[in-house]
């Protein structure tokens, strides 16, 4: 099994003169998490407004701040979702360019692999169980929530392989095969992510900038992890 440094090396090598539309592809998902960050917020404030202007309602008898919460709350599950479904496209465009770094990265084209006819029903599917699987361990409490998160961390890649290879899709037999697959390596992919921290750290002190060009390479280097894992199992 490869170390960190090594999948870290196959992640930059996939990478190599193709940072730009890396950069592309995963930002698509990030600008799309803005955009419904900000509409709750200017829904709540609209509606404010128009009921303050035409009702009379005054800031006491409308808990104007309940409100926006709970739309938060509502679209922050929605956009977790979304991003999820655009993850498996960035996810698999990643790990073909570890197989093969002689594939183009087409950012738009590639961020809706996940939408295809014939994709997207198992791929909303498989995203809503693992979210609500993990979701469920979590009420347990927070540490089996995240050891649960781990196992059913390789899903979208062999949703891929399933796709490619023309074999049949099961969502349950997805997670199921994620689980197994995990076993005895979910240490290893958090030592994995721990390694990023200070790449984190740096990128936020860049006010976010940074993450333009971490976001590709964590992605990248998850991508090598999976095909590791393949390689020996």
């Amino acid at each position: 099994m490869k170390t960190s440094g090594e999948l870290k090396r196959i992640a930059k090598s996939s990478l190599e003169g193709k940072w730009v539309s890396a950069i592309a592809l995963n930002l698509v998902p990030v600008l799309l998490n803005v955009i419904l960050m900000i509409i709750p917020f200017m829904l709540a404030v609209i509606g404010w407004l128009f009921l303050s202007k035409n009702f009379n309602i005054s800031t006491d008898s409308f808990d104007f701040n309940t409100k926006i919460a709970n739309g938060s709350d509502f679209w922050d599950r929605s956009s977790s979702l979304i991003s999820s479904l655009f993850f498996m496209g960035i996810s698999w465009t990643h790990l073909s360019l570890v197989r093969d770094r002689s594939t183009k990265i087409m950012p738009l084209e590639d961020n809706l692999k996940g939408f295809k006819s014939g994709v997207i029903g198992n791929n909303f599917f498989i995203n809503i169980m693992v979210i609500l699987l993990t979701a469920l361990w979590s009420l347990l409490f927070v540490i089996p929530g995240i050891v649960k998160s781990y196992s059913y961390s390789q899903v979208n890649y062999l949703f891929h392989d399933r796709l490619e290879n023309e074999e049949s899709v099961q969502v349950m037999e997805l997670i199921t095969d994620s689980r197994q697959l995990m076993d005895g390596h979910k240490g290893r992919l958090f030592a994995l992510d721990l390694s990023f921290v200070g790449w984190h750290l740096l990128a936020m002190l860049t006010l976010g900038i940074g993450y333009l060009w971490l976001t590709p390479y964590i992605n990248a280097t998850k991508a090598a992890f999976y095909q590791d894992l393949i390689e020996n199992s």
